[in-house]
């Protein structure tokens, strides 16, 4: 289903971004989300079947002065439901993810890159809502 390159390219995706969607999934329980309702993403801003996704994201966003620096854009987070429905109806087996998450602690991840995307789990069983006490 999922070619052995966008895996391995989802993987180290996964594991650069695994500090920043940690803190994602804390601001999501803080702002009201549920555990089974977190579905996380990280896309790569640069391809034009990803452009009316990432333009509803960051609709102001200045993508060329990241690649000016040598930089590839990316984007994420966690999924807004309109997103998170997009996700679902490429990803069929994506909801039975989502309601695993309070018996597993493993939160879904999709991972867009080359136009492939490749869902992969994130473990957070102990993580809390942030205090915003820092």
């Amino acid at each position: 289903m999922y070619g052995i390159a966008a895996i391995s390219q989802a993987k180290v995706t996964l594991e650069f971004f695994q500090k920043a969607l940690m803190s994602d999934i804390a601001e999501a329980l803080e702002v009201g989300y549920s555990k089974d309702e977190i579905v996380l993403f990280v896309i790569d801003a640069d391809g034009p079947q990803r452009a009316e996704i990432i333009d509803r994201l960051c609709p102001d966003a200045d993508w060329q002065s990241i690649r000016d620096r040598g930089l590839r854009p990316v984007v994420r987070g966690v999924a807004p439901p309109w997103l998170s429905d997009l996700f679902q109806s490429i990803i069929p087996h994506l909801e039975r993810m989502r309601r695993s998450v309070s018996e597993t602690g493993l939160y879904p991840v999709v991972i867009i890159h080359d136009n492939i995307p490749v869902p992969l789990v994130i473990e957070a069983k102990d993580i809390a809502p942030a205090s915003g006490d820092e």
